[in-house]
């Protein structure tokens, strides 16, 4: 018989010998759930105590100790990683040059647009200047500084060589977006890993946000139900952890509403709908969505049938069929069911192949032969 893992030790709680941390919950919550409800107990559960007081005193521990988000922190959204800038083509040179093309009329046509360049900054802090000194007229306390000096024209071009020039300055300008365009690529390209790496950082961050909204939930409900054993209450154990979604024909338009809200909830995790809409082919009679430390996972139910399909649209989760007693059997954790009530319990992984799907199919045609 394994021994009671939570004790008061010179008035300190400690779980399994050591002060309980966050990372300890998921055994405490097992743990606090069998000493509630004894008839959920597996094998492997360490020996429940009737100090209500205790385990009440070591939630309320647990709970001070964990650092919670605030709800600032809580309504931090993910930074995405910024898509790639467009790379633009380099331009063509002009295809027909000007008649008695030389380096020097080149070189003027570079003085020019130097000055043209020039000019139209000249031309944009007059204005604001202008603008300055109507406002000095309302308030004579500002200074707009002196007025811009305009730039020395250095060349002037005939008409021929304006007739040139415009084709030139296009195919610089064109030039100077491209070499830009290249500029801002190779910037962020070497920036890249570091949009990576915190997109990656803040991505854990929002799951362990998840995470903790799943344990603060658990921790109320825990709390809740030891308190109300404490002030002799009556207490219904067999609380349901889940809620019915409308049947009949309106059943899958009230699974597709929930999928799309579960989305919206956790925009960073990474759902499969698709395994979803597949069960509802088969035509379940009824579907239940999970909440507090069930949130997110959804059980099926068909009629005719003695077990209850048990999956979740995330990512990296299996499905399980739950014979008998679902509701109970889904208090317990993974491993639990696994290795404590194998004879109630199948696993099946989803795999891309769609085989998972053939085997649910099975399961369900041979109905009462387990």
């Amino acid at each position: 018989m394994n021994s009671i893992p939570v004790r008061r030790i010179d008035g300190q709680i400690l779980w399994n010998g050591s002060p309980p941390t966050l990372a300890d919950f998921p055994g405490i919550r097992v743990y606090v759930d069998a000493c509630l409800e004894p008839a959920v107990k597996s094998e492997n559960t360490a020996t429940p105590t009737t100090d209500f007081q205790l385990l009440l005193d070591l939630i309320l521990d647990l709970d001070r100790k964990t650092p919670w988000f605030t709800a600032e922190e809580e309504a931090e959204s993910l930074d995405e990683i910024p898509p790639p800038p467009v790379p633009l083509s380099p331009p063509q040179l002009p295809s027909r040059l000007p008649v008695g093309l030389t380096a020097e009329i080149i070189q003027r046509w570079l003085l020019f647009r130097s000055f043209m360049k020039e000019h139209r900054r000249y031309e944009e802090n007059l204005k604001n200047w202008q603008t300055a000194m109507i406002v000095k007229m309302l308030n004579p306390e500002d200074n707009p500084g002196p007025k811009p000096i305009a730039p020395v024209q250095p060349v002037r071009l005939s008409s021929r060589e304006l007739a040139g020039y415009e084709m030139f300055d296009d195919y610089h300008n064109k030039l100077e977006k491209y070499e830009q365009s290249v500029s801002t690529l190779t910037e962020y390209k070497r920036r890249l890993p570091e949009f990576r790496r915190r997109h990656e950082l803040h991505h854990r961050i929002l799951l362990l946000k998840s995470r903790h909204r799943i344990h603060k939930r658990s921790f109320a409900r825990l709390e809740g139900r030891l308190r109300s054993l404490l002030q002799g209450k009556d207490f219904n154990f067999e609380r349901l952890n889940w809620t019915i979604l409308p049947g009949g024909g309106s059943l899958m338009t009230s699974v597709g509403n929930y999928l799309i809200n579960e989305r919206k909830r956790h925009p960073t995790v990474d759902f499969d709908e698709t395994r979803i809409h597949r069960i509802l082919t088969l035509e379940p009679s009824q579907a239940f969505a999970g909440i507090d430390e069930f949130d997110g996972y959804l059980v099926f139910l068909f009629q005719g049938i003695p077990f209850a399909v048990l999956t979740c649209p995330r990512v990296g989760n299996a499905l399980y069929l739950l014979k008998d007693n679902w509701q109970t059997l889904a208090k317990l954790s993974k491993s639990q069911l696994l290795a404590d009530h194998a004879a109630h319990v199948r696993r099946i992984i989803h795999v891309a192949s769609g085989e998972w799907f053939d085997k649910l199919r099975t399961e369900l045609r041979a109905g009462r032969k387990w």
